[in-house]
């Protein structure tokens, strides 16, 4: 006759078969399959809306007779060159005028920084920037000194405007990223300590085997 073997100390209960970290290490699996997702997702949003705002554009051919253009919203407008050759085509002198129905001109400044989209057949380059106080229709005059006859000038937003859930998305694969990482070290820290040793005095629950 034999008594069953004692199980190790450490081991014993409901959760014997499950090693140290493993949960954390499952949680850091989840974090990063988010962050990949998030990322993805956040990625096509930039793309998308950057295209979509580009291609709802008002444009204009550049010439001193003018256009009359809508400006359906109060806010900032900026004013692109687009060309049909590469981006350095956009290096010339533009000139704007922007009046209202009413004869009262539009304050233009000169585009502080750099922004530029690139649209099927089309790049654009911002050069301007506006504030439209009153939604109606305007008179607007561009003028360039470079030659290119598929040149015009576009008028929208700025692209940053319709980007922000892009940006929320990527903030947010960000985040789940720096957690799966955290998971991931601490998971694998947890698993490579050994069992404390058992306390002083412990013996098996079971005597020697007997025959």
């Amino acid at each position: 006759m034999t008594h069953p073997t004692p199980p190790p100390y450490g081991l014993t209960g409901p959760g014997a078969a499950r090693r140290p970290g493993s949960t954390l290490l499952v949680l850091a699996i989840v974090c990063g399959v988010l962050a990949l997702g998030l990322g993805v997702a956040g990625g096509i949003t930039l793309v998308r809306s950057a295209v979509g705002l580009a291609a709802d554009f008002e444009r204009v051919d550049y010439s001193e007779d003018g256009s009359v253009v809508g400006f359906d919203r109060t806010g900032e407008y900026v004013a692109y060159h687009e060309s049909t050759g590469d981006p350095g085509s956009s290096r010339g002198t533009f000139r704007l005028s922007v009046v209202s129905e009413d004869g009262t001109p539009v304050r233009i400044e000169r585009y502080a920084g750099s922004m530029s989209y690139d649209v099927p057949g089309r790049h654009g380059t911002a050069v301007f920037t506006f504030r439209i106080d009153n939604p109606g229709r305007y008179t607007v005059r561009a003028t360039t000194d470079l030659d290119d006859p598929g040149m015009r000038m576009a008028f929208g937003r700025g692209l940053l405007t319709g980007i922000g859930t892009g940006l929320l998305l990527i903030g947010g694969a960000a985040t789940a990223f720096a957690a799966a990482l955290i998971l991931l070290i601490v998971g694998l820290v947890r698993r490579s300590r050994r069992p404390p040793p058992p306390p002083p005095g412990y013996h098996p629950p079971y005597g020697p085997a007997v025959r």
